[in-house]
């Protein structure tokens, strides 16, 4: 890593030299002057990466047909040599599952280590470079100082998209998992580019370098395994709202129109949040959110941590108020009262906590709490034509919503909640069911 940055610092620099702009001895003294900062960007690196690790090793147990189907992947399209790297064969690492073992760290940043390499090859024979947003990730590679001074030479740089392409993996995979690019790739027909134009915005928008940051700050504070708690549930966000985004997104705007769209009405609804929530839901927030201060972190970040993360932490109420053109407070109302009058929050946690055995129970899991979203976006945004916003939100959602038909899904609720000791995945499918059929009679008694 530190060779990497020091080959393309001296690159840089070269390119400014041949211009007649910058003196060998000049130069020289410039490469003296950036060494800490090389240090500190490369102490960063590693401290995300040994990061990753840790919460891959925290979550291997359950992630083991995704990690064994993985390192199959790797074998046939990342160079992967099983014998070469002391990996175990299918047969070995079944038999090692069977008697409640896992992979090991040293095995998991085996993989991380392929994972990168393949990524970055893959990145570089994309156009994200002609992304202006993604492109700027390589003032990363490079001491502030020198982006800022030489900023036109970052741009022209002879290896900038493999600069771009090894920061963007390295970020990517840091931030959201070994084997998350696999798993967006496997799980939907989409292009790389679209995962990583995906990712950025959920990255900003979420504000997930802010929270890297102020947990890398409660170190030795705070209790590792709680910020490895805090970490997953972040990164937990991140990953769902790459689906989202992947799915739901407006396919037209830069990457940066996206993010300055949706960045300020995510924190916008996140300052409102406490008055948006009614019933169990803001009863569940204001416990979490209290544990969390309780636990030492600041009132911003238990603010977000306790928002309800299992339908996309606000994504769908920024739609809304896209679409309708509705205050947002009041999209936010409607959406959360909603949410808590017909427990959505029973159906997608019941979702939530279904245990997977394998990548496509997992992704067929995700798809479920999407489209449960999906079906409370559209409840949602007829309803928001027909609410006062000056009263409160639950007496106007008990008069418009169709009572016969509510009460007829609070009792198929409850004959969930009693399956739920051996959850099977096609009863989940079949509720889904039952909640589009709701959504349709809503909708239509709405747009009458």
């Amino acid at each position: 890593d530190c060779s990497d940055h020091e080959v393309n610092l001296k690159i840089l620099l070269q390119g400014v030299m041949d211009n007649g702009e910058l003196t060998e001895k000049q130069r020289n003294e410039l490469l003296k002057d950036y060494t800490d900062e090389i240090s500190d960007i490369v102490l960063g690196h590693n401290f995300a990466q040994t990061e990753c690790l840790s919460l891959a090793q925290r979550q291997v147990d359950k992630r083991a047909g995704e990690y064994r189907k993985f390192i199959g992947y790797l074998e046939k399209h990342g160079g992967l040599n099983r014998a070469l790297e002391f990996l175990p064969d299918d047969q070995a690492l079944g038999k090692r599952y069977e008697r409640g073992g896992v992979l090991t760290r040293p095995e998991l940043a085996v993989l991380l280590s392929y994972a990168k390499v393949m990524l970055k090859e893959n990145l570089s024979k994309t156009d994200l470079i002609e992304d202006e947003t993604l492109r700027d990730v390589a003032y990363r590679a490079f001491p502030q100082r020198a982006g800022e001074r030489f900023s036109k030479e970052v741009k022209e740089h002879r290896l900038l998209k493999e600069v771009v392409s090894t920061q963007l993996a390295n970020d990517f995979i840091n931030n959201l998992g070994i084997t998350a690019a696999y798993r967006f790739l496997s799980s939907s027909n989409v292009r790389l580019e679209d995962v990583f134009r995906a990712y950025v915005i959920a990255r900003e928008v979420f504000d997930l370098n802010a929270f890297n940051d102020y947990i890398a700050s409660l170190c030795n504070t705070v209790p590792e395994e709680t910020l490895y708690t805090l970490k997953a549930n972040m990164v937990r966000r991140v990953r769902r709202g790459v689906r989202w985004f992947l799915r739901n997104a407006d396919k037209e705007g830069s990457t940066q129109e996206h993010i300055d769209h949706l960045k300020p009405l995510l924190a916008e609804i996140a300052g409102s949040i406490e008055i948006a929530l009614v019933g169990e839901l803001k009863d569940t927030w204001t416990q979490h959110f209290d544990d969390y201060i309780a636990l030492g972190i600041n009132h911003h970040w238990s603010t977000i941590l306790a928002m309800p993360d299992n339908l996309f932490a606000g994504l769908g109420v920024a739609s809304i108020q896209k679409w309708t053109s509705k205050a947002t407070p009041l999209c936010s109302r409607v959406f959360y009262g909603l949410h808590n009058h017909l427990r959505i929050r029973d159906f997608a946690g019941a979702v939530s906590e279904m245990p997977v055995h394998s990548p496509w129970q997992a992704i067929s899991r995700e798809t479920l709490l999407e489209d449960i979203e999906i079906q409370l976006r559209a409840m949602v945004s007829t309803i928001v034509y027909r609410v006062n916003s000056e009263e409160a939100i639950m007496p106007q959602l008990e008069r418009l919503l169709p009572q016969e038909d509510v009460e007829k899904w609070w009792l198929w609720l409850e004959g969930l909640e009693q399956e739920t000791d051996q959850p099977d995945i096609s009863l989940f499918h079949v509720s889904l069911r039952q909640l589009v059929g709701l959504s349709e009679v809503v909708v239509a008694s709405l747009s009458e």
